[in-house]
This record gives C-alpha cells, structure tokens and sequence, in this order.
C-alpha cells in the first residue's frame, strides 16, 4: 500500500491537496457546531434498496473499465503513464483504480536470496574481471557527447522509394554499429534510462517508464560517475523540462545543469512544430567551448519528433515511390526532410568539432524507429514499402528496433561494435573509451555482451533469466532502483 500512495500522490497537485484538505477542516468545523441541526435533519436510516442499488452501480462501472471496447466509447483510456495529464482525463478515482489493478505490473519482485552478502559476492566475481578500461591514453580527460536523435533511422533501407539526396551522408562516415532500441516509435524516456543508467528495461513490464514511476532517489549513472571525474555534467533537451519527470530525474542521476525549451528561443529556433537539431548542435558547441573542465553533455533531439504529416511548409527532401498514396507519401517525405537535417547538422556538429584542441568522443544515435502513420496505423508506410519480415510479427522482428549508431573521435580510432548492442552496453562503451573509472559494477555489461549484447523483452524471452549472469545483472539493478543500494558502499 505504501507504494500505490507513493505512485498515487503524483497525481494530485500540492496545492490542489493543501486546499482540499481545508475545506475539509471547515467542513468538519461546521458539522461540529452544527451537528444537532444536521442530525435532526437527515435522521439517517439504513436503506436496503439504496445499497442493492450502489452495489449495482460499483459493478457496472468495474465491468465497464475491465472491458476494452465500452471504455473506449466513453474515452477513458488506461495508460502506463503515471502523471497529472492522465488523471485528469479519467479522474483520480478510476486512474488509480487502474493502477491497483496492475500493481503486480508496476513492481518489481525482489530476487530470492538479496541481501548484502549476495551484492557482495557478485560485486567479488566482477572484481576479477580485469578488463576494465580499453583507452590507451594516459591523463586524458576528453569531451564525451552523447546524442540521442529523436526517431533518427535510415530511411533508405526501405525498398522502392527514391530520395532526390543522400538524407544520412554525413552519420553513415561514422557508423560504428546498431543500437537495440528496447521500444518502437515512442517512450523515447525508456532508452535513455538504459544508456544513462547501464540498466535494462528487460527486468521491466515493457508499458513501464522508469522515470515516471520508479526513480524517485540519488540513482547512480554514468553522469554521476563523470561528475566523481571531475567533469562537468550537462544535460539537453528543447522540450518542457517535466516532461517525463526529467528536472528531477536529471539530478537524481547526478547532472550539474539542464537546460531545456527555456534555454532556447522558442519562436527563431524552430524548424516545423519543435526546436531544430542544427540549434541543439549550436547548444552543444557552446557548452564545450565554455570553461577548462572537461564536459559529459547528454543531450536529446525534438525535431524528427512525429506526427509528420505536412509537418514542414518546404520539404528539404523530395521522395518519390508507386507504392504509396498521398498521404503516406507526405509522411515519408517530412520525415527524410527532417533526418537530412539532423544528418547535416550532426555534419556541422563534426567540422567544427575537427578544429578544436580539445579531445572529444561524440557518440550519435537514433532512440527508436519513426511511427510512419497517420493517424494511428504507425506502420502504414513501413507495411506499403513490404519492410518487415512478417507482418504478423512485427513484435518479435529485430528490424522494428535497430537505429544506426555512429562514434567519432578527434584523439583515437573507434573500432567497429562487433555486434548490435543494447542502449545499456553503450553506457560501459562510453565509460571505457572515455578512460574515466567507474563502479566495479558496470563489468557485469562486459562479460553480457559475449552472451546477450542486447537485452529486449520481445526479442530475448524470459527463459534466460534462469542464466546465473542474467540473475547477477538482476540482482544489480534491484539493489540500484529499489533495494538498499549496497553497491553504493563498493
């Protein structure tokens, strides 16, 4: 119960509370003075029929919200969101009414047998793993940027369509491998949890968004680990700062700064409905150039955020295909138009980055695939231009998930990824070429990426959760999220 409270405040407005509760008091004050007159009035009697007649009622509402089709018709709709926005549109009473129906779904079981001395022991297999940096650069502190491109994907793979330019000319020079995304199309807040945190979304009902409904206390993530290095911390993102509960998630993880939409001029900045990338790219050159520490920035792109439809007033990209019809043809072509500009300004990003002093990593990804649909059917193009596999299982068809990932470095070369990786292997990634030290933990990453590079709750199953290092990585994330962070202690 204690944690359906924790959930459940969220939804309530503190000051909405604080008034709520004295209008109570003065409602209490007045039944007291008056409390003979009330009596007097009512004369309360126990009616049977009335009863019958509630419980008639409380059975209907439960059948109504248990089936899918009459809460549909009278717009209530069950989301995985925990947050103002939601109960407001179907009250507080029905939202956590959901919400204690799917309790089991929002908790994680603690694993059998955690305890310190079980932390302890894993933390003792992962000391012996020697590996533990692969720079081979001594008392460098580079600039690390990582930059996770809203709905950034190569358009080009899909088959019968011509675009009249190369809309990805300057990421695919710095390819270095494939990033599993664990979701398609949306909750871009769940892979970023898994590159700050090193955790997985596997151990996680996948309709769960951390952020909103779990990290709630000091979380250890990279961004904390460089912030121990001595580095600076930023975080970027031109949208509401709330937006995902990420003003205070950000700190918990240990940034210095965030800035967010007010860091940027909402009206000249834009390119469509949201801040252009080629602005955010300008964000980021200025953070690097500004004092001697040595910056981690973390930031998160807005532009290629959908819906595409007739987003764009000028396409940039002309797209031609037989096999689409007119509106589908718009989305595809919004969507080229908008990844050619995050291509070149990643491209501006780079030249600039080339003339500086500095010793930098840029790490370049896509957080998911786009939804290419409209309104609802987000797989109407990708079904038209024959992309999946099957298009009965595209749940479970690896294409629904792989987004390009490019790394660049101005001081050393990057060798290829052997594999496609997970989000949370790019974490230990970035630790390991930047040379920085980190929590003994992390390994447990390294010694995954001979097994299971990725972890995906639709691609994996759950049979491997029986594997001692699937259990260990467990265990781990427990302790971090809703244990007693023993490993903090290591």
């Amino acid at each position: 119960m204690k944690d359906v409270f924790m959930i459940g405040i969220r939804y309530i407005n503190y000051q909405i509370v604080i008034g709520i509760t004295l209008g109570f008091i003065l409602l209490i004050m007045l039944a007291i003075k008056f409390r003979k007159l009330i009596v007097k009035s009512l004369k309360p009697k126990l009616r049977f029929n009335m009863l019958i007649l509630a419980l008639v009622i409380l059975a209907m509402q439960v059948h109504i919200l248990n089936n899918e089709k009459y809460s549909s018709d009278l717009s209530i709709g069950k989301s995985w969101y925990t947050g103002k926005v939601e109960a407001a549109s179907n009250g507080l009473f029905v939202e956590n009414f959901f919400l204690i129906q799917d309790y089991d779904e929002y908790i994680s079981d603690k694993p059998k047998g955690y305890s310190k001395e079980s932390i302890n022991s894993v933390i003792d297999k992962l000391s012996k793993y020697k590996d533990m940096k692969v720079s081979s650069e001594v008392n460098i502190k580079p600039n690390v940027i990582v930059i996770m491109s809203e709905s950034f994907w190569d358009a080009t793979q899909l088959k019968g369509v011509d675009f009249d330019k190369d809309i990805v000319e300057n990421v695919k020079k710095d390819i270095k491998g494939s990033i599993v995304s664990p979701v398609f199309g949306g909750k871009t807040a769940k892979v970023e949890f898994e590159v700050l945190t090193g955790l997985s979304n596997y151990f996680i009902n996948p309709g769960v968004i951390p952020y909103n409904v779990y990290l709630r206390r000091p979380t250890p993530s990279i961004a904390n680990v460089f912030d121990k290095n001595d580095y600076d911390t930023i975080a970027i993102h031109p949208n509401d700062k709330t937006f995902y509960n990420r003003d205070k998630v950000y700190k918990y993880m240990g940034f210095n700064r965030f800035i967010d939409i007010d860091g940027f001029d909402k009206e000249k900045d834009l390119k469509g409905t949201n801040v252009a990338d080629e602005k955010v790219m300008d964000m980021i050159l200025k953070q690097v150039s500004s004092g001697d520490n040595p910056k981690f920035i973390f930031a998160v792109t807005m532009q290629n955020h959908d819906p595409y439809y007739n987003e764009y007033s000028k396409l940039e990209v002309n797209t031609s295909s037989k096999n689409l019809n007119e509106a589908e043809m718009s989305i595809l072509s919004n969507y080229a138009s908008g990844i050619y500009d995050a291509d070149r300004a990643f491209g501006k990003l780079i030249n600039t980055l080339k003339t500086s002093d500095k010793p930098t990593l840029v790490y370049y990804f896509g957080d998911h695939l786009p939804r290419l649909g409209r309104p609802i059917g987000v797989y109407d193009v990708y079904n038209s231009l024959n992309y999946f596999n099957d298009k009965e299982k595209i749940d479970s068809d690896i294409n629904s998930y792989s987004t390009p990932l490019a790394i660049w470095s101005n001081y050393k070369e990057i060798p290829t990824l052997a594999s496609k990786i997970s989000p949370a292997q790019l974490s230990l990634h970035i630790l390991k070429e930047a040379g920085v030290s980190y929590p003994v933990y992390f390994n447990i990453l390294d010694q995954l990426s001979k097994e299971h590079p990725y972890l995906q709750s639709y691609l994996n199953g759950k049979d491997i959760q029986s594997e001692q290092l699937v259990k260990d990585y467990k265990v781990i994330q427990y302790d971090l999220l809703f244990g007693n962070q023993y490993l903090n202690e290591n």
